[in-house]
């Protein structure tokens, strides 16, 4: 069954991401549009396109502010030619010609250096990483760069899961020292604000910088989507690393494998159920037994079953998440 984007409307194939317009079928939120990647192949790779936009903007600059500047000299030269009393001694400065054209040539120059530095790690054998936006860098085997620009990178996987960095101005809403309560209390919020509920949520090191990792699920029925976060703070401004991940096929094979695992072992009673008919205490806040709003974190979602059930998207998010703490580093 086709997918109709809520934003703009356009059918999309049962299996899509995203929606052309750029709507993310996962995250409800509008991202690049995957139609980018077309054009990123045709170019012959992200590297290569951003040095061909690169150029390209570079002469259109250069072409507008000489024509502004030369129209600027002409008017000039034209008026100090003339008397006065005939409109001479004045001149007409181009100045929209002039600044757009410095404008689009310096943002060319960015472009190429960029393409540049992509295409430099592309001949080094063996990496699985990648200086990417700002000089951040981690391990991307498996994912396939689909777009790339100043200031986001988004990868996707042969499942069609999505990994993306975003480098953000201002400060991360991020809490200082070791205070995990308001951390997670925030995290919380988080999930809550995108309809979800939390998982995981801690403090991590990565190259020495203090991040915060946390992950949370939706309902997208009859599936879980899972959502995996990495917010790096730093000086005025953060870097966030985002992981997308949604159950396709046959769902609830994690907790069903679960569930079959503890009523085997005796710690799962399936009988007893709460208010809602659910198996009493399968859904719980993972930090607060208290809270019972959009808990949609269960037994099943403990990383100890990861093991069992590689493929899940819960398991990949949060093996994302772990090889992403470990490996990555930043450009001096």
């Amino acid at each position: 069954m086709s997918r109709q984007c809520p934003r703009c409307s356009l059918f999309s194939p049962p299996g899509a991401v995203r929606c052309d317009c750029g709507h993310d079928f996962q995250t409800g939120k509008m991202e690049p549009s995957f139609v980018m990647a077309d054009v990123i192949q045709k170019a012959g790779g992200a590297a290569k396109l951003l040095e061909q936009t690169g150029r390209s903007n570079m002469r259109t600059g250069a072409i507008l502010f000489w024509l502004g500047a030369g129209f600027t000299v002409l008017t000039y030269l034209a008026g100090s030619i003339r008397p006065e009393s005939q409109g001479g001694g004045g001149f007409f400065l181009f100045w929209g010609a002039l600044v757009f054209g410095a404008l689009q040539f310096l943002r060319g120059v960015d472009q190429r250096r960029k393409g540049r530095r992509l295409a430099e790690h592309a001949k080094r054998p063996g990496s699985g990483s990648a200086w990417t936006i700002d000089g951040v860098r981690f391990d991307t085997t498996g994912w396939q760069l689909q777009d790339a620009s100043a200031a986001t990178m988004i990868w996707t996987d042969p499942d069609g899961d999505v990994l993306s960095l975003s480098h953000v101005r201002g400060q991360a809403d991020v809490p200082s020292g070791d205070d995990l309560p308001t951390l997670r209390a925030r995290c919380r919020q988080l999930a809550a604000a995108n309809n979800g509920g939390l998982v995981y949520a801690d403090f991590v090191n990565g190259d020495g910088v203090r991040a915060v990792s946390l992950i949370y699920k939706r309902e997208q029925l009859p599936a879980y989507a899972y959502t995996g976060m990495v917010i790096i703070p730093r000086e005025g401004h953060h870097f966030l690393v985002t992981v997308a991940s949604i159950e396709r096929g046959t769902t609830g094979m994690r907790d069903a494998i679960v569930t079959a695992r503890l009523v085997q072992q005796g710690k799962l009673d399936p009988t007893k159920t709460d208010e809602n008919r659910r198996i009493a205490g399968w859904f719980n806040d993972p930090y607060d037994v208290k809270y019972s709003a959009t808990a949609l974190n269960s037994v099943a979602d403990g990383e100890q079953y990861d093991s069992i059930v590689p493929s899940h998207p819960l398991s990949k998010v949060r093996g994302t998440l772990r090889t992403i703490e470990k490996s990555i580093a930043f450009q001096p």
